[in-house]
């Protein structure tokens, strides 16, 4: 929630985890908080979403290896109270919605962000493009 310890307000609580990430050897994915940890890590800035977004939404896929496993429009599951603000130009988005980024790739290292929880509902297919690319 937005009263806890996000990376937003207190990014000194996940200096650590920040610091991983920037010299990671291995491949990285972060989902909700850690999607924004990544993003702050690389310079990126997240913000307070316009409202508690918990349930299932749909999100647009842009990446066209995403599409060919996952089609244009899915329905995942959200849970979080924040959004990416700013997504350093290291990223490209993979998919979005009215609410924001939803994923994002790194361009040239191992490492994706998920906004939603991948985890949860019936969208094991997403786990074929992790994997596909990561």
């Amino acid at each position: 929630g937005s009263d806890g310890p996000t990376v937003m307000r207190h990014p000194d609580i996940y200096s650590t985890e920040i610091l991983m990430i920037k010299n990671a050897q291995i491949s990285i994915l972060g989902i909700c908080l850690g999607a924004e940890i990544i993003n702050v890590a690389f310079g990126g800035a997240i913000k307070d979403a316009r409202q508690d977004f918990s349930g299932d939404y749909n999100i647009n896929i842009k990446d066209d290896l995403a599409k060919k496993l996952l089609g244009n429009n899915i329905s995942v599951s959200e849970g979080h109270t924040l959004a990416i603000d700013i997504l350093p130009d290291c990223f490209k988005i993979v998919a979005d919605s009215d609410r924001g980024v939803e994923v994002f790739q790194h361009k040239t290292l191992p490492i994706i962000g998920i906004q939603f929880h991948p985890e949860v509902g019936k969208n094991f297919k997403f786990k074929d493009w992790i994997l596909s690319v990561i």
